[in-house]
């Protein structure tokens, strides 16, 4: 008995300390957004840059996009890192929940096995894409919060694999937005859900 309430507390401590990590991530991007949203703030009348249809919207894509061998703005670069950190965020959450798990099924293990358990089931759903894109309990929330500003007509800066490509946003629908893409025909867009990606206003 003594040994399971000092697993109980070793579990519960573990969480405390991922909230206040998840909380702290919250906190500085939070303060890093305001400055964002009140610059997205000043942008050009909404009535211009909604006024036409979605693929007049795409046809100004290749006028109003930054060329691809534009630099990179620093908010952008910041972003880029950024989103790798709160993927291995997402790690971590999905490592306690699965220690906690494991801990209650398995109340005769050890400390040890139980975390050796955890870990296993971690890489084998890392190794499964499917579950690896939909698990995004800290990502996902950052996400949305970062493009909660994106309108259709407005330009954003699409983060992906370590990189930033300045797209036009054609159209949004919820937390599915569509957007026109470098290299894309001029009639063609990608639909992408902004709790997998991250768009940064322009």
């Amino acid at each position: 008995m003594t040994g399971r309430v000092g697993r109980l507390a070793t579990y519960h401590m573990l969480l405390n300390l991922g909230a206040v990590a998840i909380f702290a991530v919250n906190w500085f991007a939070r303060t890093r957004w305001s400055t964002s949203s009140a610059s997205a703030s000043r942008r050009k009348s909404s009535g211009a840059q909604r006024s036409g249809a979605p693929a007049v919207l795409v046809l100004r894509c290749e006028s109003e996009m930054t060329p691809p061998t534009a630099p990179v703005p620093a908010t952008v670069e910041k972003w880029i890192s950024r989103s790798k950190y709160l993927r291995w965020v997402d790690a971590v959450t999905a490592w306690l929940v699965l220690f906690g798990v494991a801990m209650t099924l398995l109340p005769e293990q050890s400390d040890r096995t139980i975390a050796l358990i955890s870990v296993a089931l971690l890489v084998l759903g890392v190794m499964l894409r499917p579950l690896r894109v939909h698990w995004r309990p800290v990502s996902g929330w950052a996400g949305v919060l970062v493009s909660r500003t994106v309108r259709p007509g407005d330009r954003a800066w699409f983060v992906r694999d370590g990189r930033a490509d300045s797209v036009l946003v054609t159209a949004r629908r919820g937390l599915r937005v569509s957007i026109a893409v470098p290299g894309m025909g001029a009639a063609e867009t990608i639909s992408v859900r902004r709790t997998r990606v991250f768009l940064v206003p322009a």
